[in-house]
């Protein structure tokens, strides 16, 4: 019979002052370990505590290789998964609002995130590309994009993400 993974490994590391802090290092959802976190614990017993904690509230960060493109793609279409899902809990979700945010996914988000890992994308990375946006010129005015614009494309990304976090596909 083989044996099973265990779902963590503790190691310490050294201080300038004080004992050393117990960190912890989580398997994702691959198997391969993750980068670790401080438990903030001096003792193994406190560090492994915390670690079924941790593991138990389901606070640990996972990682599965799904790239952007592949899961934001059609998001917003009318009998997609997502505006049912709105519609099945009697949230009101105009056509035409599908419309725009699948518009705003396939002109000015998965151009610039599609090949990336939902895991992989970061704040700062998203902060970058707002930054980018609001330089853009519009293809069809060639104005710039308003910040209205940009924020509207924010709550589209925001709402992929979200929905990527509760199918376990990036970490919060």
């Amino acid at each position: 019979m083989a044996k099973a993974q265990k779902q963590y490994s503790i190691y310490k590391r050294k201080r300038k002052k004080g004992r050393p802090l117990m960190y912890v290092k989580f398997r994702g959802r691959d198997g391969s370990y993750l980068p670790g976190r401080s438990s903030g614990e001096t003792s193994r017993s406190a560090a492994e505590t915390w670690a079924v904690n941790e593991l138990s509230k389901g606070e640990v960060p996972v990682t599965k290789k799904v790239r952007f493109g592949q899961y934001a793609d059609g998001f917003y279409d009318w009998n997609g998964r997502y505006v049912t899902y709105l519609r099945n809990r009697g949230r009101k979700f105009g056509m035409l609002h599908s419309v725009k945010m699948n518009a705003y996914l396939a002109n000015y988000l998965i151009p610039h995130f599609g090949n990336r890992l939902l895991s992989e994308i970061t704040a700062r990375d998203v902060e970058a590309w707002q930054d980018a946006m609001l330089k853009k010129q519009s293809e069809r005015t060639n104005e710039t994009l308003s910040p209205a614009s940009v924020n509207h494309m924010l709550v589209c990304l925001r709402t992929v993400f979200k929905h990527a976090v509760k199918d376990g596909l990036a970490s919060a």
